[in-house]
Protein backbone atom coordinates (compact mmCIF):
# COMPACT_ATOMS: atom_id res chain seq x y z
CA UNK A 1 0.00 0.00 0.00
CA UNK A 2 3.00 2.57 0.77
CA UNK A 3 4.62 1.68 -2.46
CA UNK A 4 1.46 2.14 -4.47
CA UNK A 5 0.31 5.08 -2.95
CA UNK A 6 3.79 6.56 -2.92
CA UNK A 7 5.16 6.07 -6.37
CA UNK A 8 1.71 5.73 -8.18
CA UNK A 9 1.61 5.30 -12.08
CA UNK A 10 2.58 1.99 -13.16
CA UNK A 11 3.23 0.73 -9.92
CA UNK A 12 -0.25 1.88 -8.13
CA UNK A 13 -1.91 0.08 -11.40
CA UNK A 14 -0.49 -3.18 -10.76
CA UNK A 15 -0.37 -3.16 -7.36
CA UNK A 16 -4.14 -2.10 -7.76
CA UNK A 17 -5.13 -4.61 -10.20
CA UNK A 18 -3.95 -7.34 -7.66
CA UNK A 19 -5.58 -6.51 -4.91
CA UNK A 20 -8.68 -6.39 -7.26
CA UNK A 21 -8.11 -10.38 -8.76
CA UNK A 22 -6.77 -11.41 -5.13
CA UNK A 23 -10.34 -9.80 -3.72
CA UNK A 24 -12.10 -11.37 -6.14
CA UNK A 25 -11.30 -15.15 -5.03
CA UNK A 26 -13.67 -16.38 -2.35
CA UNK A 27 -11.58 -16.69 0.94
CA UNK A 28 -12.90 -20.35 1.61
CA UNK A 29 -11.94 -20.95 -1.99
CA UNK A 30 -8.22 -19.77 -1.81
CA UNK A 31 -8.28 -22.16 1.84
CA UNK A 32 -9.10 -25.07 -0.48
CA UNK A 33 -6.50 -24.14 -3.06
CA UNK A 34 -3.63 -24.08 -0.88
CA UNK A 35 -4.84 -27.12 1.53
CA UNK A 36 -4.63 -29.27 -1.63
CA UNK A 37 -1.40 -27.95 -2.57
CA UNK A 38 -0.19 -27.94 1.42
CA UNK A 39 -0.77 -29.87 4.12
CA UNK A 40 -3.40 -28.22 6.77
CA UNK A 41 -1.17 -27.10 9.58
CA UNK A 42 -0.66 -23.81 11.43
CA UNK A 43 1.39 -22.64 8.96
CA UNK A 44 -1.16 -23.10 6.28
CA UNK A 45 -3.49 -21.00 8.08
CA UNK A 46 -0.81 -18.23 8.16
CA UNK A 47 -0.34 -18.28 5.09
CA UNK A 48 -3.72 -17.97 3.84
CA UNK A 49 -4.68 -15.58 6.40
CA UNK A 50 -1.87 -13.36 5.31
CA UNK A 51 -3.29 -13.69 1.33
CA UNK A 52 -7.21 -13.22 2.02
CA UNK A 53 -6.32 -9.80 4.26
CA UNK A 54 -3.18 -8.14 3.17
CA UNK A 55 -5.40 -6.75 0.58
CA UNK A 56 -7.53 -4.67 3.07
CA UNK A 57 -4.38 -3.17 4.60
CA UNK A 58 -2.96 -2.54 1.30
CA UNK A 59 -6.06 -0.48 0.21
CA UNK A 60 -6.36 1.80 3.30
CA UNK A 61 -2.71 2.64 3.70
CA UNK A 62 -2.42 3.68 0.11
CA UNK A 63 -5.35 6.16 0.22
CA UNK A 64 -3.69 7.28 3.67
CA UNK A 65 -0.12 7.59 1.59
CA UNK A 66 -1.83 9.28 -1.47
CA UNK A 67 -2.77 12.23 1.34
CA UNK A 68 0.52 12.09 3.07
CA UNK A 69 2.79 12.42 -0.11
CA UNK A 70 1.77 15.74 -0.77
CA UNK A 71 2.36 17.28 2.83
CA UNK A 72 5.17 19.87 3.15
CA UNK A 73 7.50 18.05 5.66
CA UNK A 74 7.90 15.23 3.00
CA UNK A 75 8.63 18.24 0.00
CA UNK A 76 11.23 19.26 2.53
CA UNK A 77 12.63 16.02 2.92
CA UNK A 78 12.74 15.26 -0.69
CA UNK A 79 14.52 18.56 -1.03
CA UNK A 80 17.17 17.68 1.83
CA UNK A 81 18.02 14.88 -0.15
CA UNK A 82 16.48 12.27 2.06
CA UNK A 83 16.53 8.54 0.42
CA UNK A 84 12.91 6.77 -0.38
CA UNK A 85 13.71 4.30 2.35
CA UNK A 86 14.06 7.39 4.38
CA UNK A 87 10.52 8.95 4.38
CA UNK A 88 9.06 5.81 4.52
CA UNK A 89 10.22 4.55 8.10
CA UNK A 90 10.59 8.29 9.05
CA UNK A 91 8.09 10.81 7.46
CA UNK A 92 5.30 8.12 6.54
CA UNK A 93 4.97 5.06 8.91
CA UNK A 94 4.63 6.51 12.06
CA UNK A 95 1.56 8.75 10.47
CA UNK A 96 0.07 5.16 9.67
CA UNK A 97 1.15 3.25 12.92
CA UNK A 98 -2.51 4.16 14.50
CA UNK A 99 -4.68 3.68 10.78
CA UNK A 100 -2.53 -0.03 11.34
CA UNK A 101 -3.65 -0.40 14.78
CA UNK A 102 -7.10 0.12 14.50
CA UNK A 103 -7.73 -1.59 10.95
CA UNK A 104 -5.96 -4.56 12.71
CA UNK A 105 -7.93 -5.01 16.11
CA UNK A 106 -11.19 -4.78 14.45
CA UNK A 107 -9.96 -7.76 11.86
CA UNK A 108 -9.08 -9.60 14.95
CA UNK A 109 -12.71 -11.27 15.09
CA UNK A 110 -12.87 -11.66 11.63
CA UNK A 111 -9.68 -13.72 11.94
CA UNK A 112 -10.75 -15.97 14.40
CA UNK A 113 -13.97 -17.19 13.12
CA UNK A 114 -12.11 -17.24 9.94
CA UNK A 115 -9.33 -19.67 11.46
CA UNK A 116 -12.05 -21.68 13.10
CA UNK A 117 -13.64 -22.33 9.99
CA UNK A 118 -10.60 -23.69 8.25
CA UNK A 119 -9.98 -26.06 11.32
CA UNK A 120 -13.42 -27.09 11.76
CA UNK A 121 -13.48 -28.19 7.41
CA UNK A 122 -9.90 -29.88 8.36
CA UNK A 123 -7.73 -27.61 6.80
CA UNK A 124 -5.99 -25.68 9.55
CA UNK A 125 -4.90 -26.66 12.76
CA UNK A 126 -4.70 -30.34 13.45
CA UNK A 127 -4.46 -32.50 16.50
CA UNK A 128 -2.55 -32.27 18.76
CA UNK A 129 -2.48 -28.59 18.82
CA UNK A 130 -5.23 -26.99 19.90
CA UNK A 131 -7.78 -24.81 18.11
CA UNK A 132 -11.48 -23.59 19.14
CA UNK A 133 -12.67 -24.71 15.79
CA UNK A 134 -11.39 -28.24 15.95
CA UNK A 135 -12.72 -28.42 19.73
CA UNK A 136 -16.07 -27.46 17.84
CA UNK A 137 -15.40 -30.45 15.36
CA UNK A 138 -14.79 -32.76 17.77
CA UNK A 139 -18.17 -31.87 19.91
CA UNK A 140 -20.30 -31.97 16.90
CA UNK A 141 -20.51 -35.48 17.10
CA UNK A 142 -21.92 -35.48 21.48
CA UNK A 143 -23.99 -32.35 20.76
CA UNK A 144 -27.00 -34.32 22.58
CA UNK A 145 -24.93 -36.24 25.42
CA UNK A 146 -22.76 -33.28 26.18
CA UNK A 147 -23.99 -29.93 24.95
CA UNK A 148 -21.25 -28.10 26.80
CA UNK A 149 -18.60 -29.72 24.59
CA UNK A 150 -19.64 -27.67 21.33
CA UNK A 151 -21.36 -24.52 23.77
CA UNK A 152 -18.53 -23.56 25.40
CA UNK A 153 -15.94 -23.21 22.59
CA UNK A 154 -18.50 -21.26 20.37
CA UNK A 155 -19.47 -18.71 23.67
CA UNK A 156 -15.52 -18.32 23.89
CA UNK A 157 -15.33 -17.19 20.06
CA UNK A 158 -18.43 -14.76 20.34
CA UNK A 159 -16.85 -12.73 23.63
CA UNK A 160 -13.34 -12.61 22.46
CA UNK A 161 -14.41 -11.85 18.77
CA UNK A 162 -17.10 -9.38 20.40
CA UNK A 163 -14.19 -7.83 22.89
CA UNK A 164 -11.84 -7.40 19.89
CA UNK A 165 -14.46 -5.08 17.72
CA UNK A 166 -15.26 -2.95 21.20
CA UNK A 167 -11.20 -2.59 21.36
CA UNK A 168 -11.58 -1.31 18.41
CA UNK A 169 -14.06 0.64 17.92
CA UNK A 170 -12.42 2.57 20.83
CA UNK A 171 -9.12 2.72 19.34
CA UNK A 172 -10.81 4.48 16.29
CA UNK A 173 -13.20 7.15 18.07
CA UNK A 174 -10.01 7.62 20.24
CA UNK A 175 -7.60 8.09 17.06
CA UNK A 176 -10.55 10.41 15.53
CA UNK A 177 -11.77 12.67 17.98
CA UNK A 178 -13.82 14.73 15.89
CA UNK A 179 -16.49 11.48 14.93
CA UNK A 180 -19.79 12.44 15.08
CA UNK A 181 -22.88 11.44 17.57
CA UNK A 182 -20.33 11.51 20.83
CA UNK A 183 -20.32 14.72 22.98
CA UNK A 184 -17.00 13.96 24.16
CA UNK A 185 -15.85 13.36 20.84
CA UNK A 186 -17.65 16.56 19.91
CA UNK A 187 -16.27 18.61 22.64
CA UNK A 188 -12.42 17.40 21.82
CA UNK A 189 -13.34 18.17 17.71
CA UNK A 190 -14.22 21.56 19.41
CA UNK A 191 -11.25 21.76 20.80
CA UNK A 192 -9.02 20.80 17.54
CA UNK A 193 -11.11 23.82 15.74
CA UNK A 194 -10.22 26.20 18.65
CA UNK A 195 -6.97 25.57 17.62
CA UNK A 196 -7.16 25.83 14.62
CA UNK A 197 -8.77 29.39 14.85
CA UNK A 198 -5.47 30.23 17.12
CA UNK A 199 -3.01 29.10 14.33
CA UNK A 200 -5.03 31.37 11.92
CA UNK A 201 -5.34 34.13 14.45
CA UNK A 202 -1.44 34.33 14.44
CA UNK A 203 -0.70 34.12 11.12
CA UNK A 204 -3.41 37.11 10.41
CA UNK A 205 -1.49 39.17 12.80
CA UNK A 206 2.12 38.20 11.22
CA UNK A 207 0.17 39.66 8.10
CA UNK A 208 -1.06 42.60 10.15
CA UNK A 209 2.32 43.40 11.19
CA UNK A 210 3.85 43.00 7.99
CA UNK A 211 1.34 46.04 6.67
CA UNK A 212 1.78 48.10 9.72
CA UNK A 213 4.50 49.84 7.11
CA UNK A 214 2.11 50.59 4.89
CA UNK A 215 -0.73 51.46 7.25
CA UNK A 216 1.87 54.41 8.49
CA UNK A 217 2.53 55.86 5.32
CA UNK A 218 -1.06 55.61 4.57
CA UNK A 219 -1.74 57.70 7.91
CA UNK A 220 0.63 60.15 7.10
CA UNK A 221 -0.62 60.64 4.17
CA UNK A 222 -4.33 61.36 5.21
CA UNK A 223 -2.75 64.02 7.70
CA UNK A 224 -0.82 65.52 5.10
CA UNK A 225 -4.26 65.47 3.26
CA UNK A 226 -6.01 67.21 6.22
CA UNK A 227 -3.45 69.83 6.40
CA UNK A 228 -3.92 70.77 2.77
CA UNK A 229 -7.59 71.23 3.17
CA UNK A 230 -7.23 73.08 6.16
CA UNK A 231 -4.39 75.59 4.35
CA UNK A 232 -7.04 75.66 1.36
CA UNK A 233 -9.82 76.89 3.73
CA UNK A 234 -7.77 79.75 5.65
CA UNK A 235 -6.80 80.85 2.47
CA UNK A 236 -9.99 80.98 1.43
CA UNK A 237 -11.32 83.05 4.58
CA UNK A 238 -8.50 85.52 4.58
CA UNK A 239 -9.48 86.20 0.67
CA UNK A 240 -13.00 86.97 1.90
Amino acid sequence: GMISGYFGGVVDAVIMRLVDIQMSIPSLALALMLAAVLSPSFSTVVIVVVVSYWTWYARIIRSEILSLKERDYVALAKVAGCSTAVIFARHLLPNILNTIFVLATLQIGQVIIFEASLSFLGLGIQMPDVSWGLMLADARNHITTAWWAITMPGIAIMLTCLSSNLIGDWLRDTFDPKRRGDPQKKTAGSYYDAIDTAVAGVQVCEHLKRLAPLMDRVTAVRSVHHEVIDEHAAATNRMH
